[in-house]
């Protein structure tokens, strides 16, 4: 049969991804897998048509369809993400409906299930019919396992593709049609605060839903608000993986996106505005947080308060919201809130956003911050990993851990190993055992209860 590989990498068939792909042509030699270059080449498909023509027909000839990326900030690259808004409007993508696809990904397994699960809906949404993907970490080619485990799901990618019917039931589609936010703007609240707003927004319709919902929000606040406007702002392209940062933290790009940052991180409350499309936003959006790869894997936001303010069916969406969540525990920030223009009535949009401003106001009076759910500590954990062991060239990354004592390995912990060490042979005499647990039982809450003590004369 014949695969068309839609390939996401930004590094094309130079790419770690791509390897893997090249692993199963070779394997499965009775089938031909033809590689299309859509993120590499994704400024000759945006300007070419014909190109893009040639593509999807090229998709709706193919007896399957394998998406093969890496992950990039717990979604596709933004170079494929915009390949894919370009599917969603080409004409001839009805053609692809019954076409049997999955995905194959490389990563650090950071948040590669939501790529998977991003994917799969997208896929649904153009329907074709998903069988599930194969999320593989970069260097599991190199062991007998992992190529003994990859070539088992290509196996059974290969029989679905011939005809048997894939197991798993499908997500369902998005169904949505925006409720026009059109509400009369509140008077502008005189500018008193000397912290400041950056409003990141991929709004291109000045009278659309999200245009208003910012005015609204801006309108409400004390603080001011810096607007950067991705659709004006220069940016050669999405993240390539090159590493040039991995020393200094600097972009081998030469455009407006570095200033663009620097306004980031000069603020104290940062909210991302975007536009939903195709279950996610806009491919402008993740080009621009792809961007921040620059630094690593630092959490250089940390301290900022962060919210969301998207106009799309999020509600349906359980995979984005995910990963909005995610966003800001990973880079240790707070949460402020995630409104959407989803009500009917636009007076309970307009509600939320002013309670969002207000909520602003507060917490820069007295910032608190929410501890960590397992989104962040496994995140945290996974990269405290991967750059201890990659060290070597991961050098920027390196210093900062090093620096922040963000290398806190259970095993440097040394008394308090001592401690459990002692317990453990000390459990293992019946009677001192017993002693131990009851002790436990009785005394679990006693630094609890003196907390509370010293307190309630307060």
């Amino acid at each position: 049969m014949r695969v068309v590989v839609i390939n996401g990498s930004p590094s094309g068939e130079n790419g770690i991804t791509a390897q893997y792909v090249k692993y199963l042509e070779q394997r499965f030699a009775e089938h031909t897998l033809h590689f299309v270059e859509a993120a590499r080449t994704i400024h000759r498909i945006e300007r070419d048509a014909a190109c893009l023509d040639a593509i999807v027909a090229d998709m709706a000839a193919a007896d399957a369809i394998l998406w093969a990326y890496p992950v990039y900030v717990m979604l596709v690259p933004a170079q494929l993400k915009r390949f894919i808004e370009l599917l969603f409007a080409h004409p001839g993508a009805s053609a692809l409906r019954g076409k049997i696809t999955t995905s194959l990904s490389t990563s650090a397994h950071h948040y590669d299930h939501t790529t998977h699960d991003y994917m799969h809906g997208v896929c649904v949404d153009l329907g074709m019919i998903y069988v599930r993907g194969f999320s593989a970490g970069d260097q599991e080619l190199l062991t007998d396992k992992g190529r003994h485990d990859l070539l088992g799901f290509a196996r059974d990618f290969f029989l679905h593709a011939s005809g048997e019917a894939p197991i798993d039931t499908d997500i369902p589609r998005v169904a949505w049609t925006a409720p026009r936010y059109a509400p009369l703007l509140p008077e502008a609240t005189a500018k008193t605060s000397d912290k400041k707003i950056v409003v990141i927004s991929d709004a291109d319709d000045m009278a659309g839903n999200l245009q208003r919902m910012i005015d609204v929000f801006e309108r409400s606040v004390t603080l001011p608000v810096d607007r950067i406007d991705l659709a004006t702002l220069r940016m050669d392209g999405g993240c390539l993986g090159c590493l040039r940062c991995a020393d200094d933290g600097r972009c081998g790009y030469k455009d407006d996106y570095a200033a663009a940052f620097a306004r980031v991180m000069a603020a104290d409350v940062v909210i991302y505005a975007g536009t939903v499309r195709d279950r996610y936003l806009s491919a402008r959006m993740k080009m621009f947080t792809d961007r921040y790869f620059s630094n690593g894997h630092r959490p250089v936001l940390a301290g900022k308060l962060v919210g969301y303010i998207v106009s799309g069916p999020l509600g349906q969406l359980a995979t984005l919201r995910e990963v909005l969540e995610a966003s800001i525990e990973l880079g240790r920030c707070q949460r402020l809130a995630i409104v959407t223009d989803e009500a009917l009535d636009e007076q309970v949009t307009t509600a939320r956003l002013r309670g969002m401003a207000r909520a602003v106001e507060r917490w820069v009076e007295d910032p608190w911050y929410a501890p960590l759910t397992f989104r962040g500590w496994a995140a945290y954990k996974n990269f405290r990993d991967l750059v201890y062991d990659n060290k070597g060239f991961m050098t920027a990354d390196h210093r900062y851990y090093q620096a922040h004592g963000l290398y806190d390995f259970p095993q440097k912990r040394l008394g308090w190993r001592l401690f459990n060490g002692v317990v453990r042979l000390l459990r293992r005499l019946p009677l001192v055992g017993r002693r131990i647990r009851r002790a436990l039982m009785a005394g679990r809450t006693r630094a609890y209860q003196r907390v509370l003590a010293s307190h309630a004369a307060r």
